[in-house]
């Protein structure tokens, strides 16, 4: 099942906007290391939240907006710590 409401809808394009991201770093950058990682990161969450979206009970009475959540946290949580990275990364090639 697979809901339309515009919430879930924008959770579908951020998905796909990382996973373009994603892929163009993997295709241009000469960093491919990060991006294979980040890539396998993504792939793996994306996996659990195919698995939950696949259940039809996911969605019944208020449980659909833990599945938003759980679908949010996953992505924001790997742009911070992809964030995070970088600043780190740029702090230590100044020094």
């Amino acid at each position: 099942m697979i809901p339309i409401d515009p919430e879930f809808t924008i959770l579908y394009l951020s998905y796909g906007a990382l996973f373009l991201f994603l892929v163009s770093g993997l295709i241009y950058s000469k960093k491919k290391k990060t991006f294979s990682s980040n890539f396998i990161l993504f792939s793996i969450y994306t996996g659990v939240l195919i698995y939950v979206f696949s259940d039809k009970e996911n969605f019944k009475g208020g449980n659909s907006l833990f599945v938003l959540f759980l679908g949010g946290s996953f992505l924001v949580l790997h742009l911070i710590i992809y964030f995070l990275a970088w600043v780190y990364k740029k702090i230590l090639s100044k020094n």
